[in-house]
């Protein structure tokens, strides 16, 4: 895709969608593609642009992934205290887990030159503590597995 096909959109991913095999003549033998969740969308990367100033998007969970939050100004979840002015006329970051936002655009299938596929679901991590399962249960682990055949 070239610069003028992007014109100024700010909600472009890089992904990769096929692999595709030649032989050293550069003609395809085979190939590989991969599929995405598509379910949920990613929002623009920048937020907005106002003139020189740039504001990023700040909908971001502990671990980086996308939790939906769209009212965060910043990542902090807390201040130190005694706050000052500027930090006064902040509000925290809500930065908790939202399982569903955060499988946006997630690899959840590959098939493979024999027209097999291996599609994959995701689950949280899970731990002991409530206070810590609560806020930061996002980095995916592989679930399930599911292999098929090919026509």
């Amino acid at each position: 895709m070239s610069s003028a096909q992007l014109g100024n959109s700010n909600n472009y991913r890089l992904k990769l969608d096929e692999l595709l095999l030649q032989e050293n003549t550069n003609v395809v033998v085979s190939g590989y593609s991969f599929g995405y969740n598509t379910e949920q969308k990613l929002p623009d990367y920048i937020e907005s642009r106002q003139g020189n100033s740039i504001n990023p998007y700040y909908g971001q969970d502990y671990w980086g992934y996308y939790n939906g939050v769209s009212s965060n100004r910043n990542f902090f979840t807390y201040y130190p205290t005694p706050p000052t002015a500027i930090i006064n006329s902040l509000s925290p970051a809500n930065r908790e887990v939202n399982h569903t936002y955060a499988q946006a655009c997630i690899l959840n299938k590959i098939t493979y030159p024999t027209k097999g596929y291996t599609e994959f679901s995701y689950e949280g991590n899970k731990n002991n503590s409530e206070e810590i399962e609560r806020n930061l249960q996002t980095q995916f682990r592989l679930q399930k597995k599911v292999r098929g055949c090919g026509n």
